[in-house]
């Protein structure tokens, strides 16, 4: 992975989808949209690993709980 330089922009697309099957039972998949890569998970952490595939990702920005 390649880090883009100062004056140059880097886009790195994915579109994750969330199915809830049955109440508090759900499963995803996220795909890459540069390379249609996918995968289907079921744990968050295999989503941001992906991700971090691609992208450098920092394990406290993302998987962060939000209460709201």
């Amino acid at each position: 992975m390649e880090a883009p330089s100062p004056n140059e922009t880097n886009v790195v697309s994915f579109v994750m989808r969330f199915v809830y099957d049955k109440p508090n039972e759900w499963h995803g998949v996220i795909r890459h949209i540069q390379s249609d890569a996918e995968m289907h998970f079921t744990h968050w952490d295999d989503a941001r690993k992906f991700v971090a595939q691609y992208v450098e990702v920092g394990k406290q920005e993302i998987g962060k709980q939000v209460n709201r």
